[in-house]
């Protein structure tokens, strides 16, 4: 496990976004996710896929966010959060995005570039 960093948020309290989730101890919330779950941390490379971001979150199939001619986002992760539902108990992780203007545009175009360290869904 990685040293916690003073950029991931603070993980006591209510979630103020929704007060039926809970923030959890990350070792907790590690624990209860299994060993298979891998977060990226805060300051690493994402690559962020709209479609199936809102696949994921049962979206309608036809969103329009202006994503029409990119399929994938290079990101950096600025926080992360460590949350649980209240009502099921059902841990998941709310993981904050930036995109990477350093980056290549799309995933295409970075064949002669440095690939990202970790490809995740975020939810």
């Amino acid at each position: 496990m990685t040293e916690r960093s003073s950029s991931v948020e603070d993980n006591e309290g209510t979630d103020t976004n929704n007060n039926d989730v809970e923030l959890v101890d990350p070792q907790l919330w590690h624990a209860c996710a299994g060993s298979q779950v891998l977060i990226p941390p805060v300051g690493a490379s994402v690559i962020y896929f709209p479609q199936g971001h809102a696949e994921h979150a049962a979206l309608p199939s036809g969103f329009s966010l202006g994503f029409h001619d990119r399929s994938s986002f290079p990101c950096r992760v600025l926080s992360v959060k460590f949350l649980a539902d209240k009502e099921t108990d059902e841990v998941f992780a709310r993981v904050r995005l930036q995109p990477d203007v350093d980056s290549p545009s799309s995933i295409e175009d970075s064949a002669s570039a440095s690939h990202p360290s970790n490809h995740c869904s975020i939810s």
